[in-house]
């Protein structure tokens, strides 16, 4: 049994070591496949790979004046890549829930207090999402 990434899901962020100080730390994934589940269309992988970055406020706990970044999504860890549909990866898991490694890629270093501030030395942290699909399992023959 399979289950499948479909247009609509959620991509949530969890941070360690920063906090994101943006109420929504999560983005809808745009499924571009023509295969569908009860009428919604399969994600395919590349759907994840170029989902928007998702635009935050950052602050670590020595960098206490916000800074800005983009959310992204890297590597994926749960995902079963057994299915192809038309040469293409289809987005499916053997779990209802789908892990994988993101990154805040800063764009304005958070800054620490003092004069002058010092801004933030780390370019890209790490952090990881998850996505939770309610749909049924699939059954792949």
């Amino acid at each position: 049994m399979f289950y499948a990434i479909l247009d609509g899901d959620e991509i949530t962020f969890q941070t360690n070591g920063f906090t994101v100080s943006t109420l929504n730390t999560t983005v809808k994934v745009t499924s571009s496949g023509d295969l569908k589940v009860n009428g919604k269309k399969v994600a395919i992988l590349d759907d994840i790979k170029t989902t928007p970055p998702l635009s935050v406020t950052y602050f670590t706990p020595t960098h206490s004046i916000p800074g800005q970044g983009n959310l992204v999504c890297k590597d994926w860890n749960k995902l079963a890549n057994k299915l192809k549909k038309n040469g293409k990866e289809v987005a499916i898991t053997d779990n209802s829930s789908f892990f994988g490694d993101g990154e805040l890629q800063v764009t304005v270093p958070a800054q620490a207090p003092g004069s002058p501030p010092t801004p933030d030395p780390v370019a890209t942290k790490s952090c990881k999402f998850f996505i939770l699909t309610n749909q049924k399992k699939l059954t792949i023959k």
